[in-house]
């Protein structure tokens, strides 16, 4: 029997959390085949092989490291053989039959350009959070980088309701969905070759969907399904880790979409003007392993 939806979770040293999300989807899913593939990054196996054995068409994928969201995506990926892809969060749990909700709006939708989808999801406090973000313009960056606003308020944006310039209600196009659940097409998937896997952590989905908005594809957040994103954190609760890594793959991915007589002058003015993140990147790379979520 075919399969509708193949689901990706990336897992590391988050078990309390998964089985909530997979009690989730097996609970609210009607009217649609699915399986999982969960990629195990380093974390307790035995652990996982138990909390999966209960579930139909649950697999495990087990890593001896840490490869980052991006290969590990990639790698159960390569293993699924759903019609489309569903990368979610282990932190993340539905709460009406999103699956129905994303299938209904391709096969009901007669534009065949649409690649990426997203729910407007939120926190346990029933308040918006980040669910999608913008393609970073290195001017504008800069401009907002001397007015002293956060890393984080530059690339992303985080919606609440009352924010009148967007309709939670309706379909919504935007530059990319985030990879927290990120639902798309298979065959779209393989079309731009997956994720670019030298982004080991961030900017992985907004480099996907550049690629795709560069063919002509388009994005979309819709009203619909109810996904809870429980312990999405905000960039200035992060460790300083995850803060370079950050800066890492946001810089990765402007010398990989920008001509190098723009990057390279922006790098200058951007390292003088963040000396203590570029410091603290060449101290702190090598805790790599140590990077637990998105």
């Amino acid at each position: 029997m075919p399969i509708d939806v193949s689901i990706i979770i990336v897992n590391y040293k988050s078990e309390q959390d998964l089985e909530k999300c997979l009690k989730s989807l097996y609970r609210c899913t009607e009217g649609v085949s699915f399986e999982i593939f969960i990629y195990n990054n380093d974390s307790n196996k035995d652990t996982l092989e138990a909390l999966i054995s209960s579930y139909n068409n649950c697999n495990l994928i087990q890593s001896f490291s840490n490869v980052g969201f991006a290969k590990a995506c990639n790698l159960a990926a390569s293993k699924a053989s759903g019609k489309y892809l569903f990368f979610l969060n282990p932190d993340t749990y539905l709460e009406n039959n999103a699956l129905g909700y994303f299938i209904d709006f391709f096969e009901n939708n007669s534009n065949n350009k649409t690649a990426c989808l997203g729910a407007y999801m939120n926190n346990t406090q029933a308040q918006a959070q980040h669910s999608f973000g913008y393609f970073p313009i290195m001017s504008i960056v800069i401009i907002k980088k001397l007015k002293s606003l956060t890393r984080h308020l530059i690339f992303k944006r985080h919606l609440n309701k009352n924010d009148t310039s967007f309709e939670f209600n309706k379909v919504q196009p935007v530059a990319y969905v985030t990879g927290a659940d990120l639902f798309m097409p298979h065959k779209i998937f393989k079309q731009v070759n997956g994720f670019d896997e030298r982004f080991f952590m961030y900017f992985e989905e907004c480099d996907l969907q550049k690629r795709l908005t560069d063919l002509g594809f388009q994005n979309f957040i819709i009203p619909g399904p109810k996904i809870v994103h429980s312990k999405g954190a905000s960039f200035k609760d992060q460790s300083a880790l995850m803060r370079v890594y950050y800066l890492e793959s946001f810089l990765k991915y402007l010398k990989k979409h920008e001509p190098s007589y723009k990057y390279y002058p922006f790098l200058a003015i951007w390292f003088l003007l963040d000396l203590k993140t570029f410091f603290q990147k060449f101290n702190l790379l090598n805790q790599k392993e140590n990077v637990v979520t998105r």
